[in-house]
């Protein structure tokens, strides 16, 4: 029998996990909200719990991943939620074609190739994972002129 955990990084997610696991009968033994800071050491009080598989997101599964042995599953970020950050931003701003930075980590981001078209916006796309430290990524994507960033807690914090 799986034990799973899950790792979210907002108490909006956990709270949308736990109606789903009040419908159904799953296997979840641990759900807690965490931070970049605190996601290890809660994976391994999942583990310690019982759980054998690890469901988060973005930098937070990265990090469970490289840190522990359990398998990780991703959660996706969708294109509705995406696209209503993208709705927020251009509110906030009240530009013309804002350029929007939208970083993620592998394995948290939907199609958004068609994005510009549809809320009429320049995008900056850049994958996480890549060999430049994502410090360069934000600060590349300051100096371009990028109005707003959609993107985790680490480079958002950072480019405030």
């Amino acid at each position: 029998m799986a034990g799973i955990a899950l790792l979210l990084p907002d108490a909006l997610l956990c709270r949308q996990a736990e109606e789903i696991i009040k419908k159904k009968k799953h296997h979840v033994v641990y759900i807690k909200e965490t931070t970049i800071d605190t996601v290890v050491l809660e994976a391994r009080n999942a583990i310690a719990k019982g759980a054998n598989i690890v469901i988060s997101r973005g930098s937070q599964a990265s990090a469970v991943k490289q840190h522990t042995n359990i398998p990780v599953v991703e959660i996706e970020l969708t294109a509705q939620e995406l696209g209503l950050s993208i709705v927020k931003a251009k509110k906030i701003l009240k530009k013309k074609k804002p350029l929007i930075g939208i970083f993620f980590w592998k394995g948290m981001l939907c199609d958004t190739s068609k994005f510009e078209e549809l809320f009429d916006v320049r995008i900056i796309r850049r994958d996480l994972n890549s060999e430049r430290p994502w410090i360069e990524e934000v600060e590349e994507a300051i100096l371009r002129g990028m109005d707003f960033l959609i993107s985790g807690e680490q480079c958002v914090n950072y480019a405030n």
